[in-house]
């Protein structure tokens, strides 16, 4: 907006202008006619107000068409044009946009649940009540080392079972030399051959010293023993077992490569403590 008024007589004029929020004043009349501070061919901008006060002095006959009243009024017109002007151009606010929450994390993937392997089961070792057949030592299942071919250069005299001690009563026990192992000058093994599952097996199930013919009457049990599947084994009454006494057979470990003869025992009814 634009006010240019001036005096065609001395060639005065005053211009104020109001443009993008500023007013200028500016003009080559006397500095007192304008503003205070303000001269010829000077530029004055002040903040835009609606109260601004430019009152022209009165001067011989050249200053009617824009002096006192009139003047103000017009000038304050403009500020108000302006001033509405700048507040229609004033956009209207848009709200920023919310942000966007970060999501949440995402729990860790569960590992895979692995389900363990299920041991293999063991064959079921079932006991066979009455007569048992011979034993042919080609079709016996050996748990430990196959002594079949092995000759017999002693005889198992008999064995004897008590409450406490199975006595395998042999002839080689003070001849076939020892050999210091498992803690002892060990020279044999006894064995015993147990039918199950429509066959022999045959398992050492102790170390026998130099001179020894008994053992402890639990030492028969799977848990001496230690072979599938006779490693849960015990005796049971009235069932008939094989027993022998080889060379050391037991383990890798060897001094003589001979064996007894078998004897074959029916258990007798006697308490094993357990």
């Amino acid at each position: 907006a634009v006010l240019l008024t001036s005096c065609t007589v001395n060639k005065k004029y005053v211009e104020i202008k109001v443009q993008d929020g500023t007013l200028t004043v500016q003009g080559n009349v006397d500095p007192k006619f304008m503003r205070e501070n303000t001269s010829e061919s000077q530029t004055n901008t002040p903040t835009i107000s609606p109260t601004i006060d430019i009152k022209p002095l009165e001067c011989a006959g050249c200053h009617n068409a824009y002096a006192g009243e009139l003047f103000n009024t017009k000038l304050k017109e403009i500020v108000d044009d302006a001033l509405k002007d700048k507040d229609e151009e004033k956009p209207t606010p848009i709200p920023a946009p919310a942000p966007t929450p970060e999501p949440a994390p995402q729990p860790a993937p569960k590992p895979p649940v692995i389900e363990p392997t299920p041991a293999p089961k063991q064959p079921v070792v079932e006991p066979t009540p009455g007569p048992v057949p011979p034993i042919n030592l080609n079709t016996v299942t050996w748990l430990h080392s196959n002594v079949s071919s092995w000759k017999v250069t002693s005889t198992l005299k008999s064995v004897r079972i008590t409450a406490s001690h199975i006595v395998l009563d042999y002839d080689k026990t003070n001849v076939w030399p020892g050999k210091t192992h498992v803690g002892a000058n060990v020279n044999a093994n006894p064995w015993i051959f147990v039918y199950r599952n429509n066959r022999w097996y045959a398992a050492t199930f102790e170390w026998m010293r130099v001179g020894q013919t008994a053992k402890g009457i639990n030492s028969v049990n799977g848990d001496h023993i230690k072979k599938s599947p006779l490693h849960d084994f015990k005796p049971i009454a009235g069932e008939t077992y094989g027993f022998m006494v080889s060379g050391l057979a037991r383990d890798a470990t060897r001094n003589v490569q001979e064996r007894t003869n078998i004897v074959m025992v029916k258990w007798p009814s006697i308490s094993m403590g357990y």
